[in-house]
Formats: C-alpha cells, sequence, structure tokens
C-alpha cells in the first residue's frame, strides 16, 4: 500500500512540475517598439540601406558573425530574400545564435516598409525563438525621414526581462548605427 501511495505522490509531483515548467518555459509573445526621426536624409535612401543584409553585419548589428542569402526574388518594388545568419550574444558572449530569416522589402503609398521574419535558435536548436519585425520609412518634411519599428518576439516568461533588455538594447544599437552612418549623431 505504501509503495502505491509513494509512486502517487511521485507521479502527481512530476505532473505539478511539469506543468509549472511549461508555465514558465513556453515562448509567449511580447511586443517592442520605437520611432525616431534621421535629419537630413530621405526615406529612400535609409530604406535602400537597410534592406541591404550585407549593410546588417557591416554597419548596424557589430555581434553578427556571419550569413548568407540563401534565396532572392522579386524586383525594386517589391524584393524578397531568405538569409541565414550567426550571431554571437552581446549580453552573452559565449552563447551563439543560429537564425534564418525571410525579408520582404517594398514600397506602401509613399512608405517604405521592410517585413520579416526570423527563427532564432541557442544551444544548437534546443531552445527557438521566432520574430515578426515591420520597419516603416517615411519622409517627414522635405528632408528627414521617420523610421518606426514594431516588433513582436517570443521569449518564455520566466525570461521576460531578459529578453526585453536585449530586444531594447540591440534596436537602439541598430538605430544609433544607422544615425552614425548617415551621420547624425
Amino acid at each position: 500500500m505504501q509503495t502505491i501511495m509513494w509512486s502517487r505522490r511521485r507521479i502527481i509531483a512530476i505532473i505539478i512540475i511539469s506543468i509549472i515548467a511549461y508555465i514558465l518555459l513556453r515562448n509567449k509573445n511580447y511586443k517592442y517598439s520605437t520611432e525616431t526621426v534621421l535629419k537630413n536624409v530621405h526615406a529612400q535612401a535609409v530604406w535602400e540601406f537597410s534592406a541591404d543584409f550585407s549593410n546588417t553585419k557591416k554597419h548596424l548589428i557589430p555581434y553578427m558573425d556571419k550569413f548568407s542569402i540563401v534565396s532572392e526574388s522579386g524586383n525594386y518594388d517589391h524584393w524578397k530574400y531568405s538569409v541565414k545568419y550567426e550571431e554571437t550574444l552581446p549580453v552573452w558572449p559565449y552563447l551563439k545564435a543560429y537564425a534564418d530569416g525571410h525579408i520582404s522589402v517594398r514600397t506602401d503609398g509613399g512608405k517604405y516598409v521592410i517585413s520579416s521574419d526570423h527563427n532564432l535558435c541557442y544551444l544548437y536548436g534546443l531552445a527557438c525563438s521566432k520574430s515578426h519585425c515591420d520597419f516603416y520609412m517615411s519622409d517627414k518634411g522635405k528632408e528627414d525621414t521617420l523610421y518606426r519599428e514594431e516588433i513582436v518576439y517570443e521569449c518564455p516568461p520566466l525570461l521576460s526581462s531578459w529578453c526585453a533588455k536585449m530586444a531594447h538594447l540591440t534596436r537602439t544599437w541598430y538605430i544609433d548605427n544607422l544615425k552614425v552612418y548617415f551621420k547624425q549623431k
């Protein structure tokens, strides 16, 4: 009788621990958005520069290690491409991340848009998260660009503050480096 009771307790404990682990470690969607004005540069120039993934590695995201364009299609008005890339995370440099990205570059009624979906994996694919990003560039006045980002990313609730910090840090670096490139700091 005691063995049966011990087995039931063990099973109930395992079930409760599994439910708690699932709640804390499952991916949940979070949003991040920001906007800024880039002075003395037209939206089209920012769009063209940002759309070229090689500029991302060279000028905008310093912790990207390597990338390769897997496929591309379309034309100047609507260009699509897929990319594989590798990053060393800036807040934990011993952790490599591997990602697949699908990018769509288009114009939309006077706005310049870059949309992308990314699947980022850590720990050799044991932990993965997805994100969707929309970048909007539009002329503001005669000389400036209104630059806006809207990002939805997945993260386990247990790591939500770390993920929010990473989202803010990486997007701040990206925008700051964009401003530096266009000499606007």
